[in-house]
C-alpha cells in the first residue's frame, strides 16, 4: 500500500514513518523546505521524501499527484501552544490552509484516499462533561490559537467528507510524548535538564512553570499504532479521542522522573514558562475508539520517562560539544 505522511521529518512523523515500512508499505513523505531530516536516520533511503511547502496549494497537489497515495496521514502542522500565540497567523495557515489545500488534492484523485486528520484533545479546553470526563460529544472551547486552529481544521475535514465524498477520519489525540521530543515541550524539557544535570552541565536547579495543570499521556509509540488503526478501521466523518485515561499534574511528572534520575534538585518557578491560557485535561475517554480498534496503551508511562530521560543523556555530551 502506498502511504503519504506530512510533516514526516517531525517527531511523531519519524515513530509512524518506522512503524507503516514495518508493515512493508511505501512511504512517501513532506517535509517542509529548509528543515533537518536527521531524526529519519537509517530509513531515510527507504523513504521517498519531498520538499513541500503545505500552504502552497500548488506545491501540496504535486505531490499528491506523484505519490498517488492509498493512505494519508496528515501530521503537518504547527503544534506549539506558545509559537501560535506569538503568530497566530502562521499557525492558522499551516494548521487550516494547509489541511485544505491537503483535502482537496486528495479529492481529485480518481479513487480518493482514506485520510487520518490529527487533530488535538486541545480543542475541549477546560471543557467536561457530566463527571469531569471528556468525551466526544463534549463541546469544544478551544483556549489557544493552536486549539482554535485545529477546531477550524476539523470543520475543513468534515466539509471535505460530506460535500466531496472524501473518506476523512478525524481523531483528537491527547498528549503524546517520546524519546527524541523537542525539549520545547515538557516531558523533553524536564529531562534534558534532568540530564544536563547529571552530566555536571548544569546546577542542581530545574525551571518550571505551572506544575499544577493535568495532562493525559501517551507514549507515541502506542499513539502511532492509535494512528494506523484509525484509518484502517474507523468511519470516515466521526471524531475520536485517542488518550491513555489518565490525568496526571505536571509536578507528578517532574517528580518521576527526579525519581528516575536520583538527582537532588531544587525547583524554581519562572514567569516566562507560565502560559496565558492552557487547557487541562481532568480526564478523558476514549471508548469510543477503543471499541472500534480495539487498540489500548501498552507500555507503561514510568517506562516513556526514564526512556526520554535515557535519550537526554545521550544527547548531553553532544549537546556540550556544540
Amino acid at each position: 500500500m502506498r502511504c503519504l505522511i506530512t510533516g514526516i521529518n517531525g517527531f511523531v512523523g519519524s515513530y509512524l514513518a518506522r512503524t507503516l515500512l514495518d508493515k512493508g508499505h511505501i512511504v512517501w513523505g513532506s517535509t517542509q523546505p529548509g528543515t533537518s531530516c536527521e531524526c529519519l536516520g537509517d530509513m531515510r533511503r527507504r523513504l521517498r521524501l519531498v520538499e513541500v511547502e503545505i500552504t502552497d496549494p500548488a506545491s501540496v497537489g504535486d505531490f499528491v499527484r506523484r505519490s498517488r497515495p492509498d493512505r494519508i496521514f496528515h501530521l503537518a502542522a504547527q503544534s506549539h501552544v506558545p509559537t501560535s500565540w506569538s503568530d497566530p497567523v502562521g499557525t492558522f495557515r499551516v494548521n487550516v490552509e494547509g489541511t485544505l489545500n491537503l483535502l482537496v488534492a486528495a479529492s481529485r484523485k480518481r479513487t480518493p484516499p482514506r485520510a487520518l486528520l490529527i487533530s488535538s484533545g486541545d480543542v475541549y479546553g477546560n471543557a467536561c462533561s457530566a463527571g469531569g470526563v471528556i468525551r466526544e460529544s463534549t463541546p469544544p472551547v478551544p483556549l489557544n490559537p493552536y486549539a482554535a486552529s485545529k477546531a477550524a481544521a476539523e470543520t475543513v475535514a468534515m466539509y471535505m467528507q460530506a460535500a466531496r465524498k472524501l473518506p476523512v477520519v478525524i481523531v483528537r489525540p491527547f498528549n503524546h510524548t517520546g524519546p527524541g521530543q523537542s525539549r520545547v515541550f515538557v516531558t523533553g524539557d524536564f529531562a534534558g535538564q534532568i540530564a544536563r544535570i547529571e552530566a555536571g552541565q548544569a546546577k542542581p536547579l530545574i525551571k518550571v512553570g505551572d506544575l499544577s495543570a493535568r495532562k493525559d499521556f501517551t507514549d507515541v509509540r502506542d499513539m502511532v499504532k492509535a494512528y494506523v488503526a484509525a484509518i484502517e478501521l474507523c468511519p470516515p466523518g466521526k471524531i475520536f479521542n485517542i488518550c491513555s485515561g489518565k490525568s496526571r499534574t505536571i509536578k507528578e511528572i517532574l517528580d518521576m522522573l527526579i525519581s528516575i534520575s536520583g538527582v537532588r534538585v531544587r525547583i524554581v518557578q519562572e514567569k516566562k514558562r507560565l502560559r496565558a491560557t492552557s487547557s487541562s485535561a481532568l480526564k478523558a475517554n476514549a471508548s469510543a475508539f477503543k471499541k472500534v480498534t480495539g487498540w489500548k496503551p501498552e507500555i507503561p508511562f514510568r517506562k516513556t520517562l526514564a526512556d526520554i530521560l535515557d535519550y537526554w543523556r545521550e544527547e548531553a555530551p553532544v549537546e556540550k560539544s556544540k
